[in-house]
């Protein structure tokens, strides 16, 4: 399989693995700048033209290669044109759709009071209650955050992206870092008496539109 034939998609995750392949008769895309690459049909990747990991930047003698990169999405909500201004405003300024753990401890994104977690849950290093294995995206109070709306900016960009893994930070939509504080760019969701914030998609499969996504149409979920 080339990396043109794995899709973009599944560029992402074979990207090492094709560029390290650098024979004059392999089946690489190769290019001089990104207007040699083919671009994507799906609007959450772009296409980069790119020197392969590991190369001498500065020889003539390496070609770059096509590769799949995120597409670049803002999720800064300031400016009214925004598709999530109204919602955003909305909601950062009723914060109660959100249960504070001190009247619900011990349930999954909250502290465990002195009761301890609720059965089944356990209790994560940083003190707060989670479903076992720890997932990769951890459950947090909304309290955690310093953006009263950061749910509302994080599942923007898991609705465009289709993946629970992306969060809004400093204005745009990253991957989130597991080593970084949750609303600073690390991996998170808000949670509220147990279970995840209302405005996030119930399900990122059923309300995902990719390949045609349409940034100014989002899909999230609804709070009453």
């Amino acid at each position: 399989m080339t990396c043109r034939q794995a899709g973009l998609p599944a560029l992402l995750l074979l990207l090492e693995g094709c560029t390290a392949i650098l024979e004059p008769d392999d089946a690489v895309d190769r290019c001089g700048s990104v207007d040699d690459c083919e671009p994507s049909e799906d609007a959450r990747y772009a296409v980069e033209c790119r020197f392969p990991p590991g190369e001498d930047f500065d020889s003539d003698k390496v070609e770059k290669v096509c590769v799949a990169a995120f597409a670049p999405l803002r999720c800064d909500p300031s400016s009214p044109d925004s598709p999530i201004f109204e919602t955003y405003d909305a909601l950062r300024r009723d914060t109660s759709r959100f249960v504070r753990c001190d009247g619900t401890p011990g349930v999954r994104g909250c502290s465990p009071g002195a009761t301890g977690c609720v059965p089944g849950l356990v209790l994560r290093a940083d003190g707060i209650c989670d479903v076992e294995p720890l997932p990769a995206v951890p459950a947090y109070p909304f309290s955690s955050a310093a953006d009263p709306a950061q749910d509302v900016l994080d599942a923007y960009c898991q609705w465009f992206y289709c993946e629970d893994r992306f969060v809004c930070r400093g204005g745009s939509c990253v991957v989130c870092d597991p080593n970084a504080p949750f609303g600073e760019g690390g991996c998170g969701r808000v949670f509220s008496e147990g279970g995840p914030s209302c405005i996030y998609p119930p399900d990122l499969t059923a309300s995902c539109t990719a390949p045609e996504t349409d940034p100014a149409a989002p899909m999230l979920g609804t709070c009453n």
